[in-house]
């Protein structure tokens, strides 16, 4: 089993995702800080349909997110929603809000955690 955010995990995310489109409709960076990988840095690319996860981060994000490594497992877990967390300031959010709202069609589009990688990541 690999550990959430380790480079084993990463690793298993690539391995199952398909080919990201070159443009992206939407870009999430993502920090997530105080776990046992230490802080780490990742982006959500949501491009017609499709969502990837890629390991550092993007060099043109659309919106950012922090969050403690408790709140992130939760979420990558499933089980607390994201928007759950924002409700509860459990989530720092900047960028362009305005991108974000007008693209949450495209947060439904899909799981960026697989259910494969899911079952087989401890947190």
């Amino acid at each position: 089993m690999a550990r959430y955010l380790s480079d084993e995990w990463f690793d298993h995310l690539g391995a199952l995702a398909g080919p990201a489109a070159p443009a992206a409709d939407l870009v999430l960076q993502h920090l997530v800080t105080a776990g046992p990988e230490g802080d780490v840095e990742y982006h959500v690319r949501v491009a017609e349909g499709t969502v990837t996860i890629f390991r550092g981060p993007a060099s043109d994000p659309d919106v950012t997110f922090a969050e403690d490594y408790a709140t992130a497992a939760a979420i990558a877990g499933g089980h607390l929603s994201a928007p759950a967390a924002l409700l509860a300031g459990r989530i720092r959010v900047g960028g362009d809000m305005a991108a974000l709202i007008a693209r949450q069609d495209l947060l439904a589009a899909g799981d960026p955690v697989p259910a494969a990688v899911r079952a087989a990541t401890t947190y």
